[in-house]
């Protein structure tokens, strides 16, 4: 009889914290909405409540492997959660095509002592966090991170530069929908310069083009690589001469937790 009770309010037990779980969870779903402005039709909105959850258990089960040592960085939702990787892949990442400019294969030098280490933000190089939003743009902010550090190793003051000033005019790549760096730069380097971010704002989508006056530029060398090895050679060998630069590095959740990204 005493086993029937403590079964009986195991059972009792297992049923609240599964209906108290619930109603967490779909208050976080609601927040997730409200904090990034989702709005959806009857019809999808199970779908992509799914995709949040289980974007939200991945991410809860790598923070607890973070905590045990297992991984150096934590993870966090966005406005990405309800999609995909690969629809996210298919917004974002926006390398198209593979070229490279005046590029020489790079060579690992011998008995080469590199830091473990290298943050260029305490240094001054690199500016605030930018967000492409929904615009394959990778390749333009890419663009602009090398030329700002380049820029401010040369002058001593960070200029933020704009991406928008590529999406519209570099004509060799594809705007929203992918370009690569090497395009880029011989676009800046052909027009005599880029517009700095304040002159010619962000938008996110392909814009009518609007040439200002106001240009900074600077074209470094490209190196090619094949190997993960070799390009984590080239960055430092690079970087403790002319740092940052600017690279493409495939990204996925299927290879994110093998790649470091810099």
């Amino acid at each position: 009889m005493v086993f029937k009770i403590l079964l009986i309010v195991a059972l009792s037990a297992c049923v609240c914290y599964g209906t108290l779980s619930d109603v967490f969870l779909d208050e976080e779903w609601e927040d997730f909405k409200r904090v990034h402005g989702k709005v959806y039709s009857q019809l999808e909105e199970p779908e992509r409540k799914l995709i949040w959850k289980q974007n939200l258990d991945f991410i809860n089960k790598h923070n607890i492997e973070a905590d045990l040592g297992h991984h150096s960085y934590r993870l966090g939702m966005n406005k990405y959660g309800d999609m995909t990787s690969e629809e996210v892949s298919a917004i974002l990442n926006g390398a198209r095509g593979f070229s490279f400019m005046n590029g020489s294969t790079f060579l690992p030098p011998n008995n080469m002592k590199v830091p473990d280490t290298v943050d260029w933000r305490t240094k001054g190089y690199v500016t605030p966090v930018k967000d492409q939003g929904r615009c394959g743009s990778c390749w333009a902010f890419s663009s602009t991170g090398g030329l700002e550090g380049q820029h401010f190793r040369k002058t001593g003051k960070l200029v933020s530069l704009s991406e928008q000033n590529l999406i519209d005019c570099s004509k060799e790549n594809m705007g929203c929908h992918g370009g690569l760096q090497s395009n880029a730069y011989n676009f800046i380097k052909n027009n005599g310069g880029i517009d700095t971010e304040e002159s010619y704002p962000y938008q996110g989508t392909v814009c009518i083009q609007r040439w200002k006056s106001e240009t900074i530029c600077y074209i470094t060398r490209a190196y090619l690589t094949r190997s993960l090895d070799m390009l984590i050679w080239a960055f430092f060998k690079i970087c403790l001469v002319a740092c940052p630069l600017s690279c493409l590095v495939g990204t996925g959740r299927g290879i994110k937790n093998k790649t470091l990204l810099t």
